[in-house]
């Protein structure tokens, strides 16, 4: 169907937004879109149902461009307020990928962060898991934004990753029950993780014991008692105090924040 024939009605529907329009023009990708949702009029024409953002965005790209429609059947007459009910329960339904699936599919894709980042969780005997275990880890999210922060190389990102996974695998063995879980613990892994990634020449084992002072939970819950602050700055500046507790040349003390 040629994209330019299909009716869009902003008198029976809801006002589009120019600049999502703008957006989704600019960031395009066959591979992405998704068919609109359609009714036939009397007339024979398609009018959009849901999916008018897309629509006029492939519009301002090629005015020729054709594309895939899903037609409501003609013996499902629907009102105005079904056709508004339908768009609302397509919206609703369509679900997002989380971050696990954009990190599977961007290792798929072959980017280098994720391929190297892999590599290095199977090294630990580790993998990124829906739900958080002795070996799973669930905050794929953390992970992701430390490896790419600052526009770092993969390998820069690799090396943070392991020098987190190896100070937090120190202080909290795998058979260790009362913290084999919790070290996973996304606050607690992104406050060791910026701590590794703006000391990277610290010493693995003396932030490990500063670390494993305490079960995870502990730090977790102390994080979590101030509440007028982020609970993974809270963890990571007590950390940071104790690994540079007793050490007398500055050059020696972690940097944080």
């Amino acid at each position: 169907m040629f994209a330019a024939e299909l009716v869009i009605d902003q008198n029976l529907q809801r006002k589009t937004n120019q600049d999502r329009v703008a957006q989704i023009a600019h960031e395009f990708d066959w591979l992405r879109f998704e068919g609109p949702t359609c009714r036939r009029l009397a007339d024979g024409q398609l009018r959009v149902v849901e999916g008018q953002h897309r629509v006029l965005a492939l519009r301002a790209r090629d005015p020729n461009a054709i594309c895939w429609v899903f037609v409501v059947p003609a013996e499902y007459p629907l009102s105005m307020a079904e056709e508004a009910g339908l768009a609302l329960a397509i919206t609703t339904n369509r679900r997002g990928h989380s971050s696990l699936d954009k990190w599977e599919l961007r290792l798929q894709r072959g980017d280098p962060h994720e391929r190297l980042c892999e590599e290095v969780l199977r090294a630990h005997g580790l993998r990124l898991a829906k739900r958080v275990s002795a070996d799973g880890i669930a905050c794929v999210g953390v992970i992701t934004n430390l490896i790419h922060k600052d526009n770092q190389s993969a390998e820069q990102g690799a090396i943070i990753l392991n020098l987190m996974l190896e100070v937090i695998q120190r202080a909290y063995p795998r058979d260790q029950p009362d913290s084999s879980t919790s070290r996973w613990n996304a606050d607690l892994m992104r406050a060791v993780g910026e701590v590794c990634r703006l000391n990277p020449t610290l010493k693995i084992q003396r932030l490990a014991t500063a670390l494993g002072d305490r079960i995870a939970q502990q730090w977790i819950s102390q994080g979590t008692a101030v509440t007028d602050q982020q609970t993974w700055r809270l963890i990571g500046e007590a950390v940071v105090n104790r690994y540079n507790r007793g050490l007398r040349a500055e050059k020696h003390k972690l940097l944080f924040g």
